[in-house]
């Protein structure tokens, strides 16, 4: 977090780290899937516990989403290659327990 941010902005006392937010996005390489978190330190006034701050997560390819580019990549192919069974009611990745609905639910699921 950049140095003015540390500073609580009710009494100016540094503030101090509290925790971390951690995010997760699904990766896929080729083959595999993969979690990838995103720990984020926070920080807050160890004199009032007003200023409470969190550093800012990696930028998104999809704001909400829970797919990182190489997993978004991913679709265009899969979707070709199912395309001819229309009844296909779930992606599955063999060997993980991932399971994805085809009703493309998860395609924009918050993390």
């Amino acid at each position: 977090m950049p140095g003015l941010d540390r500073f609580c902005a009710h009494d100016g006392h540094t503030l101090a780290r509290i925790g971390v937010e951690t995010s997760e996005q699904l990766d896929v390489i080729p083959e595999q899937v993969r979690v990838v978190q995103h720990q984020r330190v926070k920080y807050a006034c160890p004199c009032c516990d007003l200023g409470i701050k969190v550093t800012p997560a990696p930028a998104r390819i999809i704001p909400p989403g829970l797919l990182t580019e190489s997993a978004l990549a991913w679709i265009p192919p899969i979707v070709l290659l199912i395309s001819n069974k229309l009844d296909v009611d779930d992606i599955r990745w063999s060997d993980s327990a991932v399971l994805l609905s085809a009703n493309g639910s998860w395609y924009t699921f918050a993390g």
